[in-house]
């Protein structure tokens, strides 16, 4: 992240500068807690060790800086509710600060009410609804009887939401299906039906959803089950972040984590959790574990099968939203060259390695004042020949 220079008072559209020389720090403000608190440097010294300055504190209202992200040297800023990389315009029309991380090659993000994937220049809406499904007598050519359908939408990329509940039917003939909540995301509904005493439903075809309702007039000539269970469905709704973990997008709401399927990251099935006695504030996946911020502690979770994840409290210091992770060979006391998680307490900031190690970075050295998110960036400039790296810490 380059630094700016901005005359004292002036804040240039979408970022807040603190002292005469210092560098852009974007924030993750909310639109009903725009007020900045405080801000501090914490630089690093010529050994790499970190010293930390006295807050800043400012008041500065303001409307527009939201974030900014570097996902695998992409740049991505929120400004309002608008989503730019660099300064092209990506994603409009967002609710809240989102959430975004880099999962299969693929960027996916989250409002809290929204979701996006963005692959390569293409951005799509994320996650299709469990269809509402109802069914009627319809005349066509099946054997009498009773079916069981169910249906799931499909997008144009050919990614699947959850599969519907499994409607019964008593027939003649032939059966209407009919959907009440079809989104503009979905460009197909995929469709199964069987005999009542078969013992899974089966593929039986897939409809343009602009040609709904569709009438089941014949057997279907096709034989495989439903690809997702009916226990998945798309994200989270009302999520408040996402990051990835392994195979697995992780989405967490309230106290509670949640996984995707590890063949289907768009999919999360509604029992795939992990509890937490507080409530999540800020999660990083690294590669053995990941690090869990709650507002009773800072938890570690490993293990090779998600049976075996069995969360490790580290400190039972309540952990502020906001979280990053940065490259592990940049600061000496992480003694890694991994990544590492940076998470932030009343306390002062906390380092997460990727072994599982809590290292705390300026425990009795600088306090972070109350407000309703940290946001932690990483600056590195050159002065006087020599440079100079630093964490900058914005409270909101």
């Amino acid at each position: 992240m380059s630094g700016k220079s901005t005359p004292k008072g002036g804040f240039p559209e979408g970022i807040d500068t603190f002292h005469s020389e210092l560098h852009a720090v974007f924030q993750g403000s909310r639109q009903k807690l725009p007020r900045l608190v405080s801000a501090s440097d914490i630089d690093l010294d010529g050994e790499g060790w970190f010293k930390s300055r006295p807050a800043a504190e400012q008041v500065q209202s303001f409307s527009l800086a939201q974030g900014m992200w570097n996902i695998d040297d992409r740049l991505f800023i929120q400004r309002g509710g608008t989503l730019y990389e660099d300064d092209v315009e990506i994603i409009a029309g967002l609710s809240d600060r989102i959430s975004i991380c880099e999962h299969w090659g693929k960027i996916y993000l989250t409002d809290g009410s929204n979701h996006w994937v963005i692959d390569d220049s293409s951005v799509r809406r994320w996650g299709l609804p469990v269809p509402n499904i109802s069914v009627a007598t319809a005349s066509g050519g099946l054997e009498s009887g009773t079916y069981l359908v169910q249906a799931a939408f499909v997008d144009a990329q050919g990614s699947y939401g959850g599969v519907s509940d499994i409607e019964a039917i008593t027939i003649i003939s032939g059966i209407r299906v009919s959907v009440d909540n079809v989104p503009d995301t979905a460009s197909y509904l995929d469709i199964y039906m069987s005999p009542v005493n078969q013992e899974e439903t089966t593929f039986t075809a897939q409809v343009k959803v602009a040609n709904l309702p569709y009438t089941i007039q014949d057997e279907p000539t096709t034989r495989g089950d439903p690809p997702v269970t009916a226990q998945m469905t798309g994200p989270i709704s009302g999520a408040a972040g996402i990051f990835s973990f392994r195979g697995f997008l992780m989405m967490w709401r309230d106290n509670v984590v949640f996984r995707s399927e590890a063949a289907e990251p768009e999919l999360f099935h509604g029992e795939n959790i992990m509890q937490f006695a507080g409530t999540v504030t800020a999660c990083e996946g690294m590669k053995p574990g990941m690090w869990i911020g709650t507002s009773r502690g800072l938890y570690w979770v490993a293990g090779e099968d998600p049976t075996n994840w069995v969360p490790d409290r580290r400190t039972n210091k309540p952990v502020k939203k906001g979280s990053a992770k940065l490259d592990g060979s940049e600061f000496p006391e992480a003694k890694t060259d991994e990544p590492v998680a940076f998470f932030s307490a009343d306390e002062g900031l906390f380092l997460g390695t990727s072994d599982g190690r809590l290292v705390p970075l300026t425990e009795r050295k600088y306090s972070i004042m109350d407000g309703d998110r940290v946001s932690i960036a990483f600056n590195e400039r050159s002065s006087g020949g020599h440079k100079i790296q630093q964490v900058i810490v914005g409270v909101i």
